[in-house]
């Protein structure tokens, strides 16, 4: 497990992954992850998530929030997804995929699909 420090005070640390730049005949880096491939249970996600942002859990129970801290309220963290500038005839992509499913059709006589994506925009709440 990778962590930074947290803070019952002030801000948690920063994590930052990255590889060096390349030489100005190489490369950079990758950055990979993945999960194993599992046994007789699936295998496990990845999660990219941003952490929630101060008195959530308090509005979440329908608890109060006075004035003051209505002053303080901060959004959560953005997750962005963003592929690098190219100096090329074309720019890089960025793919989301989801998973195929394949069983054998005694086991699915109606057959089987593939994953689905779902995207959703926030909803502004009062």
């Amino acid at each position: 497990m990778v962590s930074s420090g947290g803070s019952e005070r002030a801000s948690s640390g920063e994590l930052t992954m990255r590889t060096p730049d390349a030489g100005q005949l190489g490369t950079s880096g990758s950055i990979k992850m993945s999960t194993g491939l599992s046994g007789r249970e699936g295998s496990g996600g990845i999660d990219v998530v941003s952490g929630s942002s101060a008195h959530f859990e308090a509005v979440k129970k329908g608890e109060a929030v006075s004035m003051v801290d209505v002053e303080a309220l901060r959004p959560a963290g953005n997750v962005r997804l963003s592929a690098g500038t190219s100096v090329a005839r074309k720019g890089a992509s960025v793919s989301i995929e989801a998973g195929d499913a394949i069983v054998p059709t005694n086991l699915a006589p109606d057959g089987s699909s593939g994953g689905d994506i779902s995207i959703r925009a926030g909803a502004g709440m009062s």
